[in-house]
């Protein structure tokens, strides 16, 4: 919104108001705005993107349609996380230019479940399992044995 109201306009706003109606054939002023429309499609996470991209994206698509990636071809939802451009100091992570991204690299028990980015590292701190609930890392750790070493899509 720009600009301050008009007094034809707040005549409009006071009529909606108090008729809850809209006055027909009244005008629109300005330009069309554009909207995009937002599918589950466009919430599929990149892991080639930097650490901090992948952030931001987590949290633009939560609550909905909740960013998502693939796990042995089942999604996988991906609540919260926090981003790593350098490691913390205590952390290592056994990595070689050859791991390639969205390689679950490590569970590190105060920071999340590392994932290799295009630059950096991802934390997951809060994922979701199709069709169960949602749980904070270290719980799904407990279920999870497997998931160090498998390759997020």
């Amino acid at each position: 919104f720009s600009g301050a109201l008009k007094s034809s306009d707040i005549y409009l706003l006071e009529k909606i108001a108090k008729d809850n109606a809209i006055e027909d054939g009244v005008p629109q002023e300005g330009t069309a705005s554009y909207t995009k429309i937002i599918t589950n499609d466009l919430a599929k996470i990149d892991w080639n993107k930097s650490s901090s991209e992948i952030d931001a994206f987590v949290r633009a698509y939560f609550p909905e349609p909740t960013a998502w990636t693939l796990e042995n071809q089942v999604p996988l939802k991906i609540l919260e996380g926090k981003p790593f451009e350098v490691l913390p100091d205590g952390v290592s992570i056994d990595v070689t230019d050859t791991t390639s991204v969205g390689t679950v690299c490590s569970f590190v028990k105060h920071h999340g479940i590392f994932v290799r980015c295009g630059r950096g590292f991802y934390a997951i701190t809060k994922l979701q399992r199709q069709g169960k609930n949602s749980m904070d890392y270290k719980s799904f750790m407990n279920g999870a044995r497997d998931f160090i070493g498998s390759v997020l899509v």
